[in-house]
């Protein structure tokens, strides 16, 4: 078998610390880089100087099977192996035992707490979890050795506190730049935007959530699967996993692919077997499945990760990113398309492209034939949309800028301090909407919240003189409404303006545009919408070329969204069906034909 440089180097570092006296071992490496194997050669010195029991532990019966493999291939086959899990149990008739931690939790007295010379923990991130610390701490092995690609746990738990510090540390992004791994390709599936002038909005007023729902258009299922039929046809002999969302999003993307196998926790055992079986040996194509394949499943001949579901969690999201990247015969690189469209993937997505570059500046990172390595050889990046191309650092930037803020805490003093400096900085008291507007300050609601009071009141008790009733200029309450119907995609009744509380109310507008509403809509070019009924084709259609005429080129989402006289992307979508890169094609055809002409 072949020893990759890199497991001599591991292997020499648990020989090291094994002479130095520890009884652990923690090796941090990789998802595709070899662990079991490297732990299965270890193992194989360790066993011929002291012969002995062995236990690898893990939470999967599926690992375990696939270790028992690798061991059988390493070890010799005089050995006696065994498993110890829900469905099968062996006890002390066996050398080496393959054990769930969810059986021996409850199980583990039947065995002497010395019983095992050795003990390999795999993913042994979970050591703090209730079904793996007793176990851990139960039994005394001559020497453990702990695995795990992701040592940083979400819920912020140390696992050194039980496994000591890493010996061996090989990482993803110095795997990726040494060459390890298998290049990506990662296609960010993200050209359905609408909004983008929020990108331009002051930080104080806005949280991730708001910019998920105010920027990213969600793509429908049948969309998806179109878009991802087009982009496997593309590939030689694609072999492509799915993550999903959930069970039921699972089985909904089955319908619309008949052809792909559904692998989740309501799939019996024995068909669960029967599919990996068949996506391995290649009699299946396409897996579609939810959380199952996060850790420690090998296929290798996997090219195509497909993101359909959003995690918080940065470990599962480069879990379900290492399905692919495990080298194989034939294997150029990995396509990742990633559908997942909000603000913390785009985060994710950037610090694996950050960790990456920062691994190769600071090494010698050589590829396989010698050569420097460079980013571009081990990861690409790109974006379907050249308007959210355009954009992205704009939306990586105000990211960042909504994380500072929101990590600050308002109190009643710094508001206080705060609400003072702004009304000497004017000569009297702000306005609500020049606070709102003031990127230095949270909008009123926060104000309220903290001082747990309404704006008046509050700005009466700082020592500051109320504003009971704003007068607004005719041209304020023009922009006003004009603003608000482009929000909408259509005419703003009066009911709407009533309940938007960064708008006059809607007595301000009567009494400035003659005591009518249907005549101050009149006044300003909008025409009555008792219905609530948008824009119809024909409007968004005629306010496209017009804009186009004006600008003299098609225009993109942002032209759109800048130009007072026209809707929101989001209602040209709204109105059309279809997502806003269609439209803008359709639409730019016509006006290219029409310039032709």
């Amino acid at each position: 078998m072949q020893i990759y440089p890199y497991q001599q180097e591991c292997l020499d570092a648990i020989e090291f610390a094994r002479q130095a006296g520890k009884k652990k071992a923690l090796v941090v490496m990789a998802t595709g880089l070899g662990k079991t194997v490297a732990s299965a050669l270890e193992l194989k010195r360790l066993l011929t100087e002291a012969p002995g029991r062995v236990l690898y532990v893990t939470n999967q019966n599926e690992i375990l099977r696939q270790a028992r493999h690798t061991y059988e291939s390493i070890l010799t086959t005089k050995m006696a192996y065994g498993y110890f899990h829900g469905e099968e149990k062996h006890l002390h008739k066996v050398d080496v035992l393959f054990a769930s931690f969810q059986t021996m939790v409850t199980s583990r007295e039947l065995f002497a707490r010395d019983e095992f010379k050795y003990i390999v923990v795999d993913e042994a991130h979970h050591v703090h979890a209730e079904t793996y610390r007793p176990t851990v701490e139960y039994f005394q092995p001559d020497f453990m050795i702990g695995l795990t690609a992701t040592p940083n746990r979400a819920d912020r738990k140390d696992i050194t506190e039980l496994m000591g510090e890493p010996v061996f540390h090989l990482d993803l992004f110095e795997a990726l730049a040494d060459r390890h791994l298998t290049p990506i390709n990662y296609r960010l599936m993200t050209d359905e935007l609408q909004n983008l002038e929020v990108l331009d909005t002051p930080t104080g007023k806005l949280s991730i959530a708001e910019l998920n729902r105010t920027i990213f258009v969600p793509k429908r299922d049948e969309e998806i699967v179109r878009i991802i039929e087009e982009k496997l046809a593309e590939i030689d002999n694609p072999r492509t996993i799915l993550f999903c969302s959930s069970v039921a999003h699972a089985e909904r993307l089955a319908e619309l692919m008949p052809y792909a196998q559904v692998l989740h926790s309501k799939v019996k055992k024995d068909q669960r077997e029967r599919r990996i079986k068949a996506f391995r040996s290649g009699h299946s194509h396409i897996m579609i499945t939810v959380d199952m394949f996060n850790e420690g499943i090998d296929i290798p001949e996997a090219n195509v990760i497909v993101f359909l579901r959003s995690t918080a969690s940065e470990t599962i999201y480069l879990q379900q990113l290492g399905r692919g990247l495990r080298r194989a015969p034939g294997k150029a690189e990995v396509l990742v398309l990633d559908f997942v469209a909000n603000c913390e993937r785009i985060e994710m997505m950037q610090h694996l492209q950050n960790g990456v570059t920062n691994a190769i500046q600071g090494g010698v990172n050589t590829d396989s034939s010698g050569g420097a390595s460079t980013i571009r050889n081990v990861l690409t990046v790109s974006v379907d949309g050249a308007e959210f191309d355009e954009r992205l650092v704009d939306l990586i930037n105000l990211v960042n800028r909504v994380r500072q803020s929101r990590s600050f805490k308002w109190t009643k003093e710094n508001l206080t301090e705060g609400l003072l400096a702004f009304a000497r900085e004017l000569g009297r008291t702000p306005s609500v909407s020049e606070v709102d507007n003031n990127p230095k300050l949270p909008n009123r609601k926060t104000f309220e919240w903290v001082f747990k009071k309404r704006w008046n009141k509050i700005v009466e008790d700082i020592g500051l003189t109320p504003i009971r009733q704003h007068t607004y200029t005719k041209e304020e309450l023009t922009e006003q409404i004009l603003t608000f119907t482009k929000e909408l995609g259509r005419t703003p009744t009066r009911e709407d303006v009533r309940r938007n509380s960064s708008m006059a109310n809607p007595k301000a507008f009567l009494n400035a545009f003659g005591g009518s509403w249907t005549g101050m809509l009149e006044i300003h070019g909008l025409e009555a919408n008792t219905r609530n009924t948008p824009y119809s084709k024909e409007e968004l259609t005629r306010q496209f070329m017009t804009l186009a005429r004006q600008i003299n080129k098609i225009p993109t989402a942002t032209d759109i969204s800048k130009a007072s006289s026209t809707a929101s992307p989001g209602a040209f979508s709204s109105t059309f069906k279809k997502p806003w890169s269609a439209i803008r094609e359709e639409l730019g055809s016509q006006f290219s034909q029409s310039r032709n002409n």
